[in-house]
């Protein structure tokens, strides 16, 4: 079940098409196994960076930002894991659109203790950078830090 009904989606401010995909791309194949919340979660990581001045001011440039490097090492995973994005469940991609317009609208929805994340990873890894920053709470499969 869906946290907004589908009329509340017609009163979102639009954004660019690119930048919808970018991030509904992002919160589906970072997280689509966390369930709405962790769509979400990842989604304001991504909406956070963007309005940090360390990382590019897009949500393509963040979501992406990496890649030109070609060494497989992005910000975001599944863009540099050299296999091709292709949506397997149309139900959870629906919901990663749905989820995207609620994280990028002027109100924006977010998950609590992490609404102020700018970095995550999967609780099967620990990162180098993990103890450098401040825990902020788990969401599903990941944990959050700003």
């Amino acid at each position: 079940m869906l946290p907004l009904c589908a009329a509340a989606v017609d009163d979102f401010p639009p954004v660019t098409s690119d930048q919808q995909y970018c991030m509904a791309e992002a919160m589906y194949f970072e997280a689509r196994g966390d369930g709405w919340r962790g769509m979400v979660a990842v989604g304001e990581v991504i909406k956070n960076r963007v309005d940090d001045p360390r990382y590019p001011d897009t949500v393509c440039g963040v979501v992406r930002q990496g890649a030109e490097r070609g060494d497989r090492l992005c910000q975001f995973s599944y863009f540099c894991d050299g296999k091709p994005e292709t949506i397997g469940n149309r139900e959870l991609w629906q919901q990663a659109q749905l989820m995207t317009d609620a994280v990028l609208s002027s109100d924006g929805i977010s998950v609590n203790g992490v609404s102020d994340a700018t970095h995550y990873h999967a609780m099967s890894v620990t990162p180098w950078w993990a103890a450098t920053l401040d825990r902020r709470g788990c969401v599903g499969n990941h944990v959050f830090y700003q």
